[in-house]
């Protein structure tokens, strides 16, 4: 299944990255994109191995979200034939504001 990723997620995740080039160096930025493209990947194959996301159960569509790392997690829907990767959200925010990004 095709993976794709909306603007407003692959801003979020490249944003993540550069902080981490700008404070880990290019090593760990490379460690945590190649993270971020394996997950991706993997969801192509298994779309359902990511849990449910109890913070957007009220939404008309499923919502899912699989951790990437333990500081961020990938949050997607199943589209038609393809997933649909809605937010890449940092795990230190406050699950309310989840609800506020994803549309």
């Amino acid at each position: 299944m095709k993976v794709k990723w909306t603007p407003f997620a692959m801003e979020e995740m490249l944003k993540i990255a550069k902080y981490i080039c700008e404070n880990f160096g290019k090593v760990a930025k490379d460690k945590f994109l190649s993270e971020v493209y394996d997950v991706a990947k993997m969801l192509g194959r298994d779309p359902d191995a990511g849990k449910r996301e109890p913070i957007l159960e009220h939404r008309a569509k499923t919502y899912r979200s699989f951790v990437v790392n333990k500081l961020n997690k990938i949050v997607y829907f199943v589209d038609n034939n393809h997933i649909e990767i809605a937010d890449f959200w940092a795990a230190r925010q406050s699950p309310d504001t989840l609800a506020n990004r994803v549309k």
